[in-house]
């Protein structure tokens, strides 16, 4: 074989692209050719020395890419994390604000009885202007009369339904007579001593007789 043949073909033989025939003919022509067994075994070294670098460089730019992609996660993370303790945040502050009520003190309550006629309202009104009423009635006993008010506070949220009771809210008896009530149902019910409105405030349970309500008109505070 050629020695500038042998020499063309040395990479192709290192790389294991040649067949089998130039294969033999290549180490024939090594055993017998010091100066080309040389130079393959040179190259074989440039080439290994070249394939360890690339095999560093590529493992270095494989880490490089981890090391990125880490640190990337890392922030979404503690975006995600963020946002979300923002949001938890927010939340809470929108349910103390907005959502959350209270019972209220009696003190910063405006109560106001006004008569038309044998219809008797009362009203209330929050001292606080930022604030407005709720007053859900508990179910009423089979014997005898006794409306149960829980008197609650609650922050403005700026709804239609806040705008109205920030007004106050009221309560409408109708009585046929002083001692007679009509109920919501439509039928009567004849009052007694022990018929009365209860209302609860944070501070304290007020009391009120039908009868008295009926026979009197105040206003309060």
């Amino acid at each position: 074989m050629d020695h500038n043949i042998f020499k063309d073909l040395v990479p192709n033989y290192i790389e294991h692209l040649t067949s089998k025939e130039t294969n033999k003919q290549m180490e024939h022509h090594m055993e017998h050719c010091e100066e080309c067994r040389l130079f393959f075994n040179n190259m074989k070294q440039e080439l290994t020395i070249e394939t360890r670098q690339e095999q560093k460089n590529e493992e270095q730019s494989i880490d490089a890419f981890k090391k990125v992609r880490i640190k990337n996660r890392k922030k979404i993370i503690t975006i995600i994390l963020t946002l979300l303790a923002a949001f938890i945040l927010i939340m809470i502050s929108y349910y103390f604000l907005f959502i959350h009520m209270w019972l209220a003190d009696s003190k910063d309550i405006q109560t106001t009885v006004t008569h038309q006629g044998n219809t008797v309202t009362m009203i209330f009104k929050t001292e606080n202007k930022d604030h407005y009423l709720i007053l859900p009635s508990s179910e009423r006993p089979a014997k005898g009369y006794e409306d149960s008010l829980l008197v609650y506070e609650k922050r403005n949220d700026f709804s239609k339904v806040a705008t109205v009771l920030q007004k106050g809210t009221s309560l409408t008896y109708t009585f046929i007579n002083e001692n007679t009530l009509l109920l919501p149902n439509g039928k009567e019910h004849k009052l007694t001593d022990s018929d009365i409105i209860q209302i609860k405030y944070k501070d304290k349970i007020q009391k009120i007789p039908l009868k008295e309500l009926y026979q009197t008109e105040i206003e309060q505070k």
